[in-house]
């Protein structure tokens, strides 16, 4: 007989990857629409708010991966998702008597600042944050490492695209800043020389969360996944972009700069009064000062999940995203 999961968050960009996950479950999706459909999977119709009148309490299995994931957005609409929707679901938690564990996709932002090696641990001490989407998911984090619920969090980095062809349901910050950059409008970034840029494929996420909701035995409260050591250098994937770009000409990669020099840059365009390159460089500043605090995230997933090979996934999303805008 088959585990009973309810899930969220399957209409967002890790859809596939969360139904790939769920097709070994006996499985209910909660979704906003009555008109989304998924194959052999029950759905129940409604927002989180709502979760606890119109969600099973059978469940043996909780992955909640609803979430507000713009870097870019007002802070009572992220608070509201981010944070009062996990309260939400640690109150239908307590109500499923048979619940086994409570799968919580978060990301790995929430380590703000912080520097060097991050370990698969709680978050207690809180970082300085970059944006309120940060902020918020710490926040989710600590409300459910306080909640005594069987808590399991899985850590994610920047999802880009899938490997078959590069494509994503909706863009994020990192396909705006490719855009960008590929057209010449974002030529200076803040970052730290060594920083990494940990990107993975959407596949990739459902490659570990199968394997993390499939092993009942699993006693770890929380797991990175992503490429850990195997995260390319964020100059690397700079000067591999420019030589996708550079059939015919030598475009020269953003300049890499620290965040006195970026702010201050930031600051000249805004004077100008140009709507477009104010609005890019402070999306800019809000998604990408965290480059400036360099990371590994220790992941123990590592054996067990098939890596995926950076550049053949950047070279795809590189052609179905950016083709036009260069």
């Amino acid at each position: 007989m088959k585990k009973r999961l309810f899930v969220t968050g399957a209409t967002g960009n890790l859809g596939p990857a969360i139904c790939a996950a769920a097709s070994n479950f006996d499985a209910t999706l909660l979704v906003r629409e009555p008109s989304w459909r998924f194959d052999q999977i029950t759905t129940v119709s409604g927002d989180l708010s709502q979760v606890s009148k119109i969600a099973p309490r059978d469940a043996h299995l909780i992955l909640h991966a609803a979430a507000d994931t713009r870097f870019v957005a007002p802070s009572a609409e992220l608070w509201r998702t981010n944070v009062e929707g996990v309260r939400e679901m640690i109150a239908f938690a307590r109500s499923c008597p048979r619940l086994e564990r409570f799968v919580y996709l978060s990301t790995t932002c929430v380590w703000g600042d912080a520097r060097g090696r991050i370990a698969e641990i709680a978050c207690t001490a809180r970082p300085g944050f970059h944006n309120d989407y940060e902020r918020t998911k710490w926040e989710a984090e600590r409300l459910l490492m306080e909640s005594q619920l069987p808590v399991q969090i899985v850590r994610i980095p920047i999802v880009i695209g899938n490997e078959a062809d590069g494509s994503i349901l909706r863009k994020g910050a990192i396909h705006l800043t490719l855009k960008w950059i590929a057209q010449g409008l974002l030529s200076v970034i803040p970052a730290h020389p060594n920083a990494r840029l940990d990107i993975v494929s959407v596949d990739f996420v459902g490659r570990g969360l199968a394997e993390i909701l499939w092993r009942s035995d699993s006693k770890r409260s929380v797991i990175h996944l992503s490429l850990g050591d195997h995260a390319p250098p964020l100059e690397e994937v700079l000067q591999f972009l420019m030589g996708w770009i550079g059939k015919k000409e030598e475009p020269k990669p953003p300049a890499v700069v620290d965040l006195a020099t970026y702010r201050l840059f930031k600051n000249l365009i805004s004077q100008t009064g140009d709507a477009l390159f104010t609005r890019i460089y402070q999306t800019a500043d809000a998604f990408l000062s965290s480059l400036l605090y360099p990371k590994v995230f220790n992941t123990s997933l590592a054996e067990r999940v098939r890596r995926l090979e950076w550049r053949n996934l950047c070279r795809k999303v590189f052609e179905y995203q950016l083709k036009h805008e260069y």
